[in-house]
C-alpha cells in the first residue's frame, strides 16, 4: 500500500528521539512479510518467570529469556508456546538443499507468546523477532501484542570476510555473526585461503600455518576456534560456508610448499587438506573451492582439477560451491558436478539448471557509504521478486586487496552493517522495481521508492543506536539531504576553468557555447555522477563524460550557531585498488574543490601523499570513513555549501566521479539534527518535495524537447506539463497548504509528468528538416563522426568533424529518408550484408532510412529494414557498418546524435551540384578544371589553406579567392 506524504514526515521526526524510545513493531529489519497489531491486546512483559511449552528446545529462544531477565519455571503463568506443524498459510518456500524452511508465526498477548513453526529453524527466526521487539527499553522490556506472519522471499542472505589476506580475530568474527544473525542473515562465507596465507590450521602440513605469509604472519585459526564458528553459526541459525580457495589464489600455498596445486603432488595434498577440512567442519552441508581467476591446466584420467576436487568433496559428503565465473577451461553448467554457482561481477551469470548466489554488485569493497547502499537496496536480487531454484539469494562479500591499519577499518570502510542490512532486508521481503543495472544508485527525491528507503534508514538508524550502538557504523541520516546539481559543462581538460555557478550565481540553467545546461535536484549525503563501474551501474548522469565539470549547492538551515562535523569525500577508494592518494591540498586527483558560506574547506593532510601506493601499504586517511570529521562552523539562519566537480579519470583503473557531504556531530557518529538542507531556503519540508519534484521534471523536460532537432521531440509536446508546474510553483511559497495537499501536488505532478512522457513515440520524434546540414556522432563509441570517403568507397567514423562529415536528409515519397554525402550526388546505401561496412554509391537506394529512438534520450538509431548504422571500434578500422538487426537501440555503435550543423566552415558549398547557384561571371569548371572569368585576381586553397598553385587539382574541397571574397568550391 502507497505510503502518504505524512507518515514520511511522522517518521523523519521520530527518528530525532529513536535512541530514546521503547522498540516495536515499527522497528523490525527487516521487516515481516505480515503484521497486525493488536489494539485491545496486553503486551507480555519479560524480567519475569516464563513457562516453555514445546518439543523442540531452542538455543536462540533461551538465550532471549536469559538476556530479558527471564527464569524458565515449569507451570508459570506467562508461557511461551512453540508448535511444529506442517505448512504455513501463504507462506513461500522455494528448493534450495540444505536450508529448512523458515517461515513461522508470533502471536504476542497478556500472558502467551504462541510461536508457531514448520522447523526448528522457524523457531530461531521468531526468536530473532523477539530479540529484537525487546530491544531498546529502557525499564522492564516487553513484547507488543501482535499476531506476525513471516517467511523469506530468498532462502540464502550472506555475507563473507577475506581473512585469506586480512585476518580478522575470532573475537570479532563471533560478535558479527551473533549480530548479524538477529536480523535474520543466515550464511557466514568465510574465505579462509589466499595469496597472502592459509588461514586455516592444518595438522598434515604445518608449513602452510608457518611459511605462506606475506600479511599478518602467523595469524590462522585453529581446528577449535573452526569449530567455535561452526557451532555458533548453528546456534544463531546461521549456516557456515568454508571456502578453500583453489587452485588460483593460491600464492600462498606455492610459497609454503614449493609446488603448484595443479601438479600430481598438488592434486594429493589438496586432497588430504580438503579431507582434514571436512573433518573440521562436519555440520556444514556446503565447501566452497573457488576455482576462478586463473586457468586449469591439470588433467588426469580424463578429468580436469576441479572436476577431481568436486567429485572429492562429494565422496566425503559435502555439497560444492564454486565462483562464477569460473577457471578459463572448466565448463560450468548442471552436469559439472557443482551444486551451488556464486555470481561475481557482470561476468557472472546465472546457470540454467543449478541454484545460483547473487554477488555481482555486493562487492562492497568497492562501494561508497551513502550512494551504493542505496542502490543495494533498491536492487531486486538478480532480477527476481522472491527465491527461485535458479536464484538462491545474495552474499554481501568484503575483500580486502589492500591492507587496512585495524580489523575495525575494515568494518568501518565497507560499511559492513549497513550493506548487508539493506541486502537482507531486500532479500527477506523480496521485491525491488528493478536490478542495479536498470535502477543505478540515486535516491528518488519522492514516490515510494524514496519512502521505502527512508522507512529502512529509519529503522536501521534505531538498531545502530541500540543493539549495534558500539559498531564502528559510518553511516548517518541522508534522506533530508537535498542538493541542486548542474548538467556538466565541457572544460577541455581544464579542471580550472569557470562556468555560469561561478560567474552567474545559482540559478536554474545556463547557456554556454550556445547550449542550455539544466539544474536538477538529488537527494541523499552520497551521489554518484559516474560509478565505480560506470556504464554498467546507472548514476545522475545518464552518460558521464570525461573532461566535464558539473557543481552542486544546497543551502543548511541551522536553528543555532554552531559548530559541527562535515563528512566530505570526492573520490572513494576501493579496498582493493591501488590509486594513489590525492596531491598535497587536492581532496581528490580531479580537481573537486568545496566553500561553506563561500569560504573554501581544504582537505586533511594525507597520511599517503607521496608515497608509492601497492597492497600492502594501508589506506591511511583517504577515505572519510578514517579520519574525523572536518570542522564547520554555522551560522545561524542559512548556510550555503557550494561544490565544484570536475571529472577526469586521471588514470585510476576503476574511475569514479562522486562527491559525499554531511554535516554530523564532531566525532561523525550522528546526522545533526534539527537541520533543514534546502537548495531553494525553504523551511517546510513538504514544499521543498514538491520543488524538488518540479525541478526534477523540468530537468527531464528539457533533456527531451526541441524545435526541431532530430533525437528529441517538439516543444508542443509539453504544453500541459508547463501548465501544471507554472500552476504548482505559484503555491510553493504559500502557508495555505499542508501535508496533504503537498502531497496530492506531488501526485499531480507525477501524472503529468507520466502523462508527457507517454507522448514522446517515436512517431512523435522530431525528423530532419529539408535543405540542412547535418552530422551524426556516436557520443558512446568514441564520438566519431560520421564521414563519407567517396563512392564506393566505406563509410567511416573519423575523430574530427570536417565538410566530408555533412549529410543531408532528403525526404521520399514514401515519408523515409534518401541520406547524401556532401556531395549531394551520392546515398548512403543499404545493400551491405549484415556485419560488413555501409558505402555511398551514386545509385538511388529503392528503399528509405528511418530514424527512431535510441535508448539514450537526444540519440537515435538509423535503420533501414533490418539495416543499421553502427559505428564499430579500431579493430575495424572505425567503419560504419551494418550491425543491429534495425533494432538495436542499447549499443554504443548503434546511437548517434543528429546535430544541425552551424558552423559555417563544415556546410558545404558545392558549385554547379545539388543545384547550388554560383557566379559564372567569375570562375566556371570545365572538365575538372577551374577557369577564371576574366582578368580577376585569383588564388586556390585547399581546406587546410594551403595555397594550390596549380588550376587543375586534385578531386575535393578547395577555397577559391576572388578578390578577397572565398568561395567554397568541389572538383570531382
Amino acid at each position: 500500500m502507497k505510503k502518504t506524504f505524512s507518515f514520511v514526515v511522522f517518521v523523519a521526526l521520530f527518528l530525532c528521539n529513536a535512541f530514546v524510545v521503547s522498540s516495536k513493531s515499527e522497528h523490525l529489519l527487516p521487516k515481516p512479510q505480515s503484521i497486525t497489531l493488536n489494539t485491545t491486546g496486553v503486551a507480555f512483559n519479560l524480567n519475569r518467570d516464563v513457562a516453555i511449552e514445546s518439543n523442540t528446545d531452542n538455543y536462540l529462544l533461551n538465550k532471549f529469556l536469559e538476556e530479558t531477565g527471564c527464569t524458565v519455571v515449569d507451570g508459570a503463568s506467562a508461557v511461551i508456546k512453540v508448535n511444529i506443524v506442517s505448512s504455513i498459510n501463504g507462506a513461500h518456500n522455494h528448493n534450495l538443499a540444505e536450508f529448512p524452511d523458515e517461515a513461522y508465526t508470533l502471536d504476542i498477548n497478556g500472558d502467551v507468546v504462541e510461536i508457531t513453526a514448520i522447523t526448528h529453524t522457524g523457531v530461531t527466526r521468531a526468536a530473532q523477532t523477539l530479540i529484537q521487539l525487546a530491544e531498546g527499553y529502557e525499564t522492564t522490556p516487553q513484547l507488543e501484542a501482535l499476531t506476525i506472519t513471516d517467511y523469506p522471499a530468498f532462502k540464502l542472505r550472506g555475507y563473507m570476510h577475506d581473512i585469506g589476506r586480512s585476518y580478522i580475530s575470532v573475537e570479532e568474527l563471533k560478535k558479527e555473526i551473533e549480530l548479524l544473525a538477529r536480523f535474520k542473515v543466515n550464511v557466514f562465507h568465510w574465505h579462509l585461503t589466499e595469496n597472502q596465507g592459509w588461514r586455516f590450521e592444518t595438522k598434515l602440513y604445518p608449513k602452510l600455518n608457518t611459511d605462506s605469509y606475506s600479511r599478518y604472519d602467523g595469524l590462522y585459526y585453529t581446528h577449535e576456534e573452526a569449530k567455535e564458528i561452526q557451532q555458533l553459526c548453528i546456534d544463531n541459525g546461521m549456516i557456515l560456508i568454508p571456502e578453500i580457495d583453489m587452485p588460483g589464489h593460491s600464492q600462498g600455498f606455492r610459497k609454503a610448499l614449493g609446488y603448484d596445486m595443479q601438479t600430481d603432488q598438488g592434486v594429493e595434498t589438496m586432497k588430504a587438506l580438503l579431507t582434514e577440512a571436512v573433518g573440521v567442519f562436519d555440520k556444514c552441508p556446503y565447501i566452497h573451492i573457488g576455482g576462478d581467476e586463473v586457468t586449469i591446466t591439470y588433467n588426469s584420467g580424463g578429468k580436469n582439477f576441479l572436476t577431481i576436487m568436486i567429485d572429492h568433496v562429494h565422496s566425503l559428503g559435502k555439497k560444492v560451491i564454486t565462483w562464477n565465473q569460473p577457471a578459463s577451461g572448466f565448463t560450468l553448467n548442471k552436469e559439472s558436478g557443482v551444486d551451488l554457482t556464486h555470481m561475481w561481477a557482470t561476468r557472472g551469470t546465472a546457470v540454467d539448471g543449478l541454484p545460483n548466489i547473487d554477488s555481482r554488485y555486493n562487492y562492497v569493497n568497492h562501494f561508497d557509504v551513502f550512494a551504493d547502499v542505496v542502490g543495494i537496496y533498491k536492487s531486486n536480487i538478480y532480477y527476481e521478486q522472491k527465491g527461485t531454484d535458479k536464484v538462491a539469494g545474495f552474499i554481501t562479500a568484503l575483500w580486502n586487496d589492500r591492507k587496512t591499519a585495524t580489523q575495525e577499518d575494515i568494518v568501518k570502510q565497507n560499511n559492513l552493517y549497513a550493506n548487508a542490512l539493506a541486502s537482507v532486508e531486500r532479500a527477506w521481503c523480496g521485491g525491488g522495481k528493478q536490478y542495479i543495472e536498470k535502477g543505478g544508485t540515486t535516491l528518488p527525491n519522492s514516490g515510494d521508492e524514496y519512502e521505502e528507503f527512508a522507512d529502512w534508514e529509519r529503522r536501521f538508524l534505531f538498531h545502530k543506536n541500540n543493539s549495534l550502538k558500539n559498531e564502528p557504523i559510518p553511516y548517518v541520516k541522508q534522506t533530508n539531504v537535498r542538493w541542486c546539481i548542474t548538467d556538466a559543462f565541457p572544460n577541455y581538460g581544464d579542471a580550472n576553468k569557470e562556468f555560469g555557478p561561478e560567474t552567474e550565481g545559482l540559478k536554474e540553467s545556463y547557456v554556454f557555447e550556445g547550449k542550455t545546461y539544466n539544474t536538477g535536484m538529488a537527494t541523499g549525503a552520497g551521489v554518484y555522477l559516474r560509478h565505480t563501474w560506470g556504464g554498467t551501474i546507472p548514476t545522475y548522469f545518464s552518460n558521464p563524460q570525461s573532461n566535464t565539470t558539473a557543481y552542486a549547492w544546497t543551502y543548511v538551515y541551522s536553528p543555532i550557531e554552531q559548530t559541527v562535523g562535515a563528512l566530505v569525500e570526492f573520490q572513494n577508494y576501493g579496498r582493493s585498488e591501488q590509486d594513489a592518494a590525492p596531491n598535497k591540498g587536492d581532496w581528490d586527483r580531479k580537481g573537486s574543490r568545496i566553500w561553506v558560506n563561500d569560504e573554501e574547506l581544504l582537505p586533511p593532510v594525507w597520511t599517503n601523499t607521496g608515497k608509492s601506493i601497492n597492497n600492502e601499504v594501508d589506506l591511511g586517511n583517504e577515505n572519510f570513513t578514517a579520519r574525523k570529521p572536518e570542522v564547520v562552523e554555522l551560522k545561524e539562519g542559512w548556510n550555503k555549501v557550494f561544490m565544484k566537480l570536475p571529472y577526469n579519470p586521471n588514470g585510476l583503473r576503476l574511475p569514479k566521479w562522486m562527491f559525499t557531504f554531511v554535516l554530523t556531530d564532531i566525532d561523525g557518529k550522528d546526522a545533526v539534527e534539527g537541520l533543514i538542507y534546502s537548495p531553494n531556503k525553504c523551511m517546510d519540508v513538504a514544499a521543498e518535495m514538491v520543488a524538488a519534484s518540479i525541478l526534477e521534471a523540468k530537468r527531464y523536460r528539457n533533456s527531451v524537447i526541441s524545435e526541431s532537432a532530430p533525437g528529441y521531440y517538439p516543444t508542443a509536446l509539453a504544453v500541459e506539463l508547463n501548465e501544471k508546474i507554472e500552476e504548482i510553483e505559484k503555491t510553493l511559497e504559500s502557508a495555505d497548504y499542508d501535508e496533504a495537499a503537498r502531497n496530492q501536488q506531488l501526485a499531480e505532478i507525477e501524472e503529468v509528468l507520466n502523462s508527457f512522457k507517454a507522448l514522446l513515440t517515436a512517431e512523435a520524434m522530431n525528423q530532419p528538416q529539408t535543405n540542412t546540414w547535418y552530422s551524426l556522432c556516436t557520443p558512446n563509441r568514441a564520438s566519431r563522426y560520421t564521414t563519407s570517403k567517396g563512392v564506393s568507397e566505406a563509410i567511416i567514423g573519423e575523430a574530427a568533424m570536417s565538410v566530408s562529415a555533412a549529410w543531408k536528409f532528403v525526404e521520399r515519397t514514401d515519408g523515409k529518408y534518401n541520406i547524401v554525402d556532401y556531395t549531394g550526388k551520392a546515398y548512403v546505401s543499404p545493400n551491405s550484408s549484415n556485419n560488413t561496412a555501409l558505402k555511398v554509391l551514386e545509385q538511388e537506394p529503392n528503399s528509405g532510412w528511418e530514424l527512431k529512438p535510441a535508448d539514450q534520450l537526444g540519440t537515435v538509431i538509423i535503420v533501414n529494414g533490418t539495416v543499421q548504422f553502427n559505428q564499430t571500434n579500431s579493430g575495424l578500422g572505425f567503419k560504419i557498418y551494418n550491425w543491429g538487426n534495425g533494432s538495436n537501440t542499447a549499443d554504443a555503435g548503434c546511437q548517434f546524435v543528429v546535430a544541425e550543423i552551424t558552423d559555417s566552415t563544415f556546410i558545404p558549398t558545392t558549385v554547379g551540384i545539388n543545384n547550388v547557384d554560383f557566379d559564372e561571371d567569375i570562375f566556371s569548371i570545365v572538365d575538372g578544371s577551374l577557369i577564371i572569368n576574366g582578368n580577376y585576381n585569383a588564388s586556390l586553397y585547399d581546406i587546410t589553406g594551403c595555397k594550390v598553385n596549380s588550376f587543375k587539382p586534385q578531386s575535393g574541397i578547395y577555397i577559391l579567392s576572388v578578390r578577397n571574397k572565398n568561395y567554397k568550391v568541389l572538383l570531382k
